[in-house]
């Protein structure tokens, strides 16, 4: 069972998430996205997203299943159901058109062919995205936005909305983008960076997360010390 350490109540505060979560300046994307190339997860997306693109009509279904399998397998989710997400592709009138024009109704109609939208919502963004990098999000990056909004409020007052429609979901980050003023840097670029800020703070977090079984361990080290050195005191 965890338990918060006191390391991790001390980077819960603003001052300690100010430093996860700074200013985007050019200089402190760039530093970002440096980190962020040198990473597993951009090897995996680069190969996948480069597959998309040498097999990018939906026509067919062996095309359609080569894509649907490599996505799952990015992801480490072989246990998606992806038969209903097939079937809508393959139906969908026009599917190809509409992706190249960035119609958003293609996400919602992947993610509405389950019954799970929470759980296929993820795999519709990143599936049109991957076609189409400038015209579709992969991604809401939603708890990185509520965190940049709790520090420095870019929503003013507004809502973060954790939806399973696209145009609603996606809404923050485009806020986001038009407040730091970063309509010069590619869609993927600032999504890059938001997932990147996030994996570094929970990366650190990890490393101060521990078990009560470790805990109790270490306490009980302490008292064998302080009852080892009375003897030898005595």
């Amino acid at each position: 069972m965890k338990i918060i350490s006191r390391k991790l109540q001390e980077m819960s505060n603003p001052e300690n998430q100010r430093r996860f979560y700074p200013i985007p300046t050019d200089a402190v994307i760039k530093a970002v996205l440096e980190r962020y190339k040198t990473t597993d997860i951009c090897e995996r997306e680069e190969k996948t997203i480069a597959l998309f693109q040498r097999n990018p009509l939906n026509d067919n279904g062996s095309d359609v299943d080569l894509k649907l399998t490599a996505l799952r397998a990015m992801l480490h989710r072989p246990g998606l159901d992806l038969s209903r997400v097939r079937r809508f592709i393959l139906s969908e009138k026009d599917f190809d058109k509409k992706l190249r024009r960035g119609v958003k109704s293609l996400v919602d109609g992947i993610t509405s062919a389950n019954r799970d939208r929470l759980k296929y919502f993820s795999f519709a963004c990143m599936y049109c995205a991957f076609h189409q990098p400038e015209l579709y999000l992969s991604d809401d990056e939603c708890w990185t936005l509520e965190k940049y909004n709790w520090l420095y409020n870019f929503m003013q007052g507004r809502h973060i909305s954790h939806s399973t429609y696209y145009s609603v979901a996606m809404k923050p980050f485009f806020i986001f983008r038009e407040y730091y003023g970063l309509q010069r840097y590619s869609l993927p670029d600032i999504q890059h960076f938001l997932a990147q800020l996030s994996r570094e703070e929970s990366d650190e977090r990890a490393r101060y997360a521990f078990d009560r079984d470790s805990e109790r361990i270490s306490r009980n080290e302490v008292i064998l010390d302080m009852l080892g050195q009375n003897r030898s005191g005595r």
